[in-house]
Parts: structure tokens; C-alpha cells; sequence
């Protein structure tokens, strides 16, 4: 059964769709099990990244699971430049939706968790959902009405780095109580890092202050040349140099990232027997 992750921050320019790219892939290469990558964000960065073709050229996106009522992560998943990873596609088109939905339209809220059919969650072993810098779209209602985990990226080297999360953490709370969803934090992730400067280090430990240490993945993302390289000639890590530290950080947190959800589900399954 698939376990669904959001990576979701209000801010920009957090490396949350590298992240979210980098990561799929590297689950797939630890697990070497299928993965699925919905692109909720209507800039289509992920798409660009993964996709086989241009966002604008796909022939089903995220938009047909919000309008097609027989549309299902199963039609409209299509098959990635990398191996056992797949994508539903965005492009800017899908930012329409939320102006056309009315206001009081249960799609607002629901329409992913109900186009996620039997077949996908059997289908894939995880399902990452990339969104937009923002809390209040409808993609991110969506998004967290539908995921079991969540996982806040974090830039390492900003000094606004923890502003907002109060009200971020409290908005999740707000959008997710009543629903039936029972979303948790999987960890949150320092990004950018880079161990010679203060400002990291600073970052890092206000970061664990925060959240808690055991709240914060022990795996960092490092500033790195061949990542940003990867970003701009829109490929993964992995295919530019899967021996950078980047490539190789993605894969710790993979594991990592396996490890949690295994121990929550492992608690979760001990919890319902007792």
C-alpha cells in the first residue's frame, strides 16, 4: 500500500521540488520499487525535470483529475526519464482551477484523495506530491487532505528561515482537523547547507531547537555545485553525477526517509493490536 509525503513550505527557494525530484529518484534506486511524483504545483518544475516531454505538451495533467470524474492517478500517471518513477504532470493551465472552482466545490478539498484508486496504491510504494510556495492554494488542501506524511524543507543559510513556521504548522492543523486524514510530520530538512559558515550552523541548531532534534532529519542537504548544475539543465542529480554529495545525500535521506515510515507504521500496527 502506497505511502503518500507532501513536501510543502510557504516559502520559495527552499530546493522543495529538488528535493522532491531527487528523492523519488533515490527511493527508487534504494527500493527498486515503483514511485509516483504528483506535481501539484502549477509552475511544472517537477515536470520539467522528470517528464519526457515539455509540461505543455503532456496530454493528461493534474487538471484532468480535478475535471475528469473518470480520471484516476492510475490514467493519468505517465512513465518519467528515470526507471520505476512516474508523473502527474502540471503546467500553469492547472492554476486555472482555482479560479474556476466554485468556492463550495468539494474538489476544493478532496478531489485528490478521491482519484487515488486501488491499482496506484498498489502500484507504487511511495507517492510524492510537490506544491506550490504557499498555504492557502487548493493544491495544498488537496495535497494534505490525501497524505499520510509531511516534510518541511528548510534553507539552511536564510535568516528567515524559521519565520512563519508557527503560523505554517498551525494553518496544516487548521486545513486537516475534521477531515479524515491522520497526516503526520515526517521530519523536517535542512537545505543549502554548508558546514563553513556560521549562518548554517546557526540555522541547523535553531532549527532542532524548534522542532525538536528527533523532528529533524539527521541527513542535510549540502550546497552543491552539481545540484544546482542538475536544476538548471533540468535533470536529476543522479543523472549528471550520482556520485556528487548531493546524489549522495539524497540517498541517505532516502533511506532515512524509509526508515521513519517504517517505524511509524511498525508503532501504528502494534498501537491497533493493542
Amino acid at each position: 500500500m502506497a505511502k503518500t509525503v507532501i513536501f510543502i513550505n510557504h516559502k520559495g527557494g527552499v530546493a522543495k521540488t529538488t528535493s522532491v525530484v531527487n528523492v523519488a529518484v533515490a527511493l527508487s534506486k534504494k527500493t527498486k520499487k515503483q514511485i509516483l511524483v504528483i506535481d501539484a504545483d502549477p509552475q511544472g518544475n517537477a515536470s520539467l525535470v522528470l517528464g519526457t516531454v515539455s509540461p505543455y505538451d503532456q496530454t493528461k495533467t493534474l487538471r484532468d483529475l480535478f475535471l475528469d470524474p473518470a480520471a484516476t492517478l492510475s490514467t493519468v500517471a505517465q512513465p518519467s526519464k528515470y526507471d520505476r518513477v512516474d508523473l502527474i504532470p502540471s503546467n500553469i493551465m492547472v492554476s486555472g482551477l482555482a479560479v474556476n472552482l466554485p468556492t463550495n466545490d468539494p474538489r476544493r478539498f478532496i478531489a485528490l484523495v478521491q482519484k487515488m484508486d486501488p491499482a496506484a496504491r498498489k502500484k507504487y510504494a511511495y507517492i510524492l506530491i510537490d506544491c506550490p510556495p504557499s498555504i492557502d492554494s487548493i493544491f495544498v488542501t488537496n495535497a494534505l487532505i490525501a497524505c499520510d506524511y509531511y516534510v518541511i524543507p528548510i534553507e539552511a543559510e536564510s535568516s528567515f528561515a524559521l519565520a512563519g513556521v508557527e503560523d505554517m504548522l498551525s494553518a496544516i492543523k487548521t486545513m486537516t482537523t475534521g477531515t479524515n486524514t491522520n497526516i503526520k510530520l515526517l521530519g523536517v530538512l535542512l537545505t543549502m547547507f554548508d558546514s563553513r559558515t556560521i549562518a548554517s550552523k546557526v540555522v541547523a541548531d535553531a532549527t532542532r531547537s524548534f522542532f525538536g532534534r528527533e523532528n529533524v532529519f539527521a541527513t542535510v542537504i549540502p550546497r552543491n555545485a552539481a545540484t544546482s548544475r542538475a536544476n538548471v539543465m533540468k535533470m536529476s542529480i543522479f543523472e549528471l553525477d550520482a556520485k556528487a554529495s548531493g546524489a549522495q545525500a539524497y540517498l541517505e535521506l532516502a533511506k532515512e526517509i524509509v526508515g521513519r515510515i517504517d517505524a511509524r507504521e511498525k508503532h501504528h500496527d502494534q498501537k491497533e493490536r493493542s
